[in-house]
């Protein structure tokens, strides 16, 4: 059953008994991964199982494709903008898939340097108040009103996890990964956080964010509102300018924190072991990001 499965949808299936048959099952996954072509098609119908044979011009080669395709339901069809032939962003709101490449270090890269206003990020403001955007090849989360009062998801894209926090994440979810940005941060009342967000879910988030005087903290956060500190605010040690480069590892529940490429966190927990990573203003404050970089063991 599993043979006739994987032919249908052009894989292999594998049987290893041993730890040398699982290495080679490893290695061969390995290859199909590396030597794999994509090929679309738009046909006039789109809610019909359609035979598929690819055939190449080249000697010598194994040809692995599926056998068919075609919706799972008749509402599962691919929908056209109707302005021209693209795919319609409403029915297929993924244009990060474009910027997600296999590299020799990890499975699964993830590259945005917000040069692009098409690449899928929040691009709207709440309010007047609450801004989060494209500029000028780099990504802006601009919140300065203090007594505002959000309502959570009111924006897709756009969270107010409180009257004082908005967040906006976007991309694969990420488990096992390691996620860096430049960040650019501006502060308008004591007490604000500017930073990271990482396993951004609907159970909640966690978020790893500077604020001055050349402070940080990790907090836990939920959709009710309420934030658990993690890691306390704590004093970096050093200066690290306007511009900074965060980094979060994430391994299993371990969690690590840098600033410039300097360690300044480590710690345990599990509460969420995967979801989206993104950005966030805590309080009265701005943000301009610049090239975010996922590197993942796996992604979900």
């Amino acid at each position: 059953m599993f043979e006739r499965l994987a032919k249908e949808s052009g894989a292999e299936s594998f049987f290893p008994t041993s730890a040398k048959d699982f290495k080679k099952a490893l290695d061969r996954i390995a290859a199909l991964l590396s030597a794999q072509y994509v090929l679309a098609y738009y046909p006039e119908r789109v809610d019909e199982i359609r035979k598929i044979k690819v055939k190449v011009e080249r000697p010598g080669v194994k040809i692995s494709a599926r056998s068919s395709v075609g919706p799972e339901s008749p509402a599962d069809t691919v929908q056209f903008a109707t302005t021209g032939c693209g795919v319609s962003p409403k029915d297929h709101p993924r244009p990060w898939e474009s910027r997600v490449t296999p590299s020799s270090g990890y499975p699964m890269v993830y590259h945005e340097d917000f040069s692009d206003p098409r690449s899928g990020w929040p691009n709207h403001g709440f309010n007047e108040n609450t801004h989060a955007h494209y500029i000028n090849g780099s990504y802006e989360l601009d919140r300065h009103c203090v007594r505002c009062t959000l309502s959570p998801r009111s924006v897709p894209g756009i969270v107010a996890a409180a009257g004082d926090t908005m967040i906006t994440a976007y991309g694969p979810w990420w488990e096992d990964f390691r996620a860096s940005a430049s960040l650019e941060a501006f502060w308008e009342e004591t007490g604000a956080g500017v930073g990271m967000v990482f396993d951004f879910r609907e159970e909640g988030y966690y978020a790893f964010l500077i604020s001055v005087p050349n402070t940080f903290e990790l907090v836990k956060g939920g959709w009710d509102g309420k934030r658990t500190e993690i890691i306390p605010p704590t004093p970096l040690g050093f200066s690290m300018g306007r511009v900074c480069r965060l980094t979060v590892e994430r391994n299993g529940p371990q969690i690590t924190l840098l600033v410039n490429d300097r360690q300044v966190g480590n710690v345990e927990d599990d509460s969420f072991e995967y979801g989206q990573v993104g950005f966030g203003v805590f309080g009265s404050g701005r943000a301009v990001v610049h090239d975010l970089l996922v590197e993942a063991k796996t992604r979900n």
